[in-house]
């Protein structure tokens, strides 16, 4: 150990970004935690006016869509620009011309995909069922329908290990109820993985407007065009919650 710091020789950690940092503070705590940069440091970028959001247009709320889940192995004593050239680096090496193009045809922007997809990766982790749901929300978009979805409750509540959305969170006032404001959410409510991103970009055509979580609860839903078909899915799901005792 005397040696290596003598020469100056270090070893580099390993910092990973995935689904569950879902916040500002969860980026900057696992950053703080590993690297030499502070807290205080990483709130003052998400916070401040900086080159990055000029670069490609984002808020204080949406940066976080620059963070991709990713490992990095880097020094402890790594500058926080340095780091961010880092993960930006990553960030472009995931928009290439072939996703960009195809944001374009979802008349989304980057920002708005990875909104989307922090959404549908909370929905489900299955690469079929993403696709179908994706749809789901831009059909309700273009009909210029709230999303109502469960998943950006949770995230103004702050609880993310509740399984149930009750009807009081609905009243929530934040930005990111999906049910009181149209549109997506200002900022993504997690960190999605490459496939939920891709699913977005690739999401399939379909009229369908409502869908609901299976009984069974095995990451697959059920889908309807009218709301009288989705009440009677809805109704099941809420018997089998019950029969489970799930209440939250």
């Amino acid at each position: 150990l005397i040696n290596l710091i003598k020469i100056g020789k270090q070893e580099p950690v390993k910092l990973t970004f995935n689904y569950s940092d879902r916040t500002p503070a969860d980026i900057s705590a696992k950053i703080s935690d590993k690297l030499e940069i502070s807290e205080n440091e990483m709130e003052t970028f998400f916070e401040s006016d900086n080159s990055i959001k000029q670069k490609y247009n984002f808020t204080e709320e949406n940066i976080r869509c620059l963070f991709l889940p990713e490992t990095y192995d880097l020094l402890w004593n790594i500058s926080l620009p340095n780091l961010m050239n880092q993960i930006e680096e990553n960030y472009n090496k995931l928009w290439n011309a072939d996703r960009k193009q195809k944001a374009k045809q979802c008349k989304l922007t980057q920002a708005e995909v990875i909104i989307l997809a922090s959404i549908v990766q909370c929905e489900s982790a299955i690469e079929d069922e993403q696709e179908k749901i994706a749809g789901v929300y831009i059909n309700r978009m273009q009909k210029n329908m709230p999303l109502q979805a469960d998943p950006t409750l949770l995230y103004a509540v702050g609880d993310f290990n509740r399984q149930r959305v009750l009807n009081d969170d609905k009243e929530i006032d934040s930005p990111y109820n999906t049910y009181k404001n149209k549109g997506l959410p200002p900022g993504p409510i997690c960190l999605p993985y490459t496939q939920a991103i891709d699913a977005v970009l690739n999401y399939k055509r379909h009229n369908y407007v409502f869908f609901c979580a299976k009984p069974a609860l095995n990451g697959y839903s059920d889908y309807s065009e009218t709301y009288e078909k989705h009440r009677k899915f809805a109704d099941a799901y809420q018997k089998e919650m019950n029969r489970r005792g799930i209440n939250k």
